[in-house]
Order: C-alpha cells, then structure tokens, then sequence
C-alpha cells in the first residue's frame, strides 16, 4: 500500500480477509482496515467508507481500540480526500485526543497526524495546525525520522498554503525531501 503497488496491496488484503472468515481467528477491524485503506486508495470511496464503518464497529464492540482508530483514520482519510475537512476532523479528531491521553511520542504511531493538519489548516485552525506541526517538527529532530520528516514537509506545505504563502510551501516540500 504505502508504495503504491495497489494490486499486491488489494491481494494481500483480500487473503487476510477470506482468512480471518474461514479461520474465524482474525481480527475483523483490522482485516476491514486493510481492506478499506485499499479500496480508499484505488478510488472506491463508498466501498472503503462502508468497510471502515463496519470494521469500526466491529473493533469498538470488541473493545479493540487499535484497529477502532485505525478505521477512524480512513474514515477521516477519505473525506480529506473528497475535500471535506470538516468532516475529516469528525474521525481524527478524537483519534489525536486517543493517541495524545495514552502519551504516545513515536510520531511513526500517529500516522493521521499530517492529514489532521491538514484538516485544521483547510478549517482555518492555524494555531492548532502549528502547534500539532511543532510537535511532529520535534519529534522528526529529536529521533532523526524519516518518516517524519516527510510527513511535515507535506503538513508545513498544507499550513503555508492555508496562510496564503505558496513560496514557503514549495520550500517546506522541498525541505522534507531532503535527506
């Protein structure tokens, strides 16, 4: 998934999800995570917006807040991507406040965190988008992260843009490409 190779991806999701309903000893919110992230990512908005539900439910039902929040996180996905950010700070939102009350630092475990600055700056929430990007700024520096490091580049380019300041999110793009 994360390098784009949507076919293998759409396989691997696919076995873990007839696995998990013929062994019945999967997890079901992450087996409709998998596949929800999948269908999110090739275009199939509705599909993906109906698994994610689903395997929400599922997760929450069973008490299973990884694989809950991790659905909360497509969901939010895909209305960032249906230009919806509003919509989108409904999910992460409260995945950000679940993440931010078990004190989790590893900015690699907070995988929605550019989409909700994102989703902050689209909102015109600046301050709370430079806060979070602070945050993600420190941790790229303070563990030399990659991931990180990309990841607020993107962040910093959507807050720049937000303020009206295109130059500066050219160069925050750039400055997270740099390695």
């Amino acid at each position: 998934w994360r390098a784009g190779n949507w076919d293998v991806a759409a396989a691997y999701a696919a076995e873990d999800a007839r696995w998990s309903r013929e062994s019945g000893h999967g997890e079901p919110g992450g087996t409709a995570y998998a596949v929800a992230l999948v269908a999110a990512g090739q275009g199939n908005v509705n599909h993906a917006r109906e698994i994610a539900a689903e395997g929400m439910a599922q997760a929450d039902a069973q008490g299973n807040w990884t694989w809950a929040t991790h659905c909360r996180w497509v969901l939010g996905l895909l209305e960032l991507s249906a230009d919806d950010p509003a919509a989108a700070l409904r999910w992460l939102e409260p995945v950000a406040d679940a993440l931010q009350d078990r004190r989790i630092g590893e900015p690699g475990l907070c995988w929605f965190t550019p989409d909700l600055i994102e989703a902050w700056a689209a909102t015109g929430q600046l301050d709370r988008a430079a806060d979070r990007l602070a945050w993600l700024h420190e941790a790229e520096r303070r563990l030399d992260h990659p991931w990180a490091r990309i990841t607020a580049g993107r962040a910093e380019a959507a807050l720049k843009l937000a303020e009206g300041n295109p130059a500066a999110a050219v160069r925050a793009v750039a400055r997270g490409f740099r390695g």
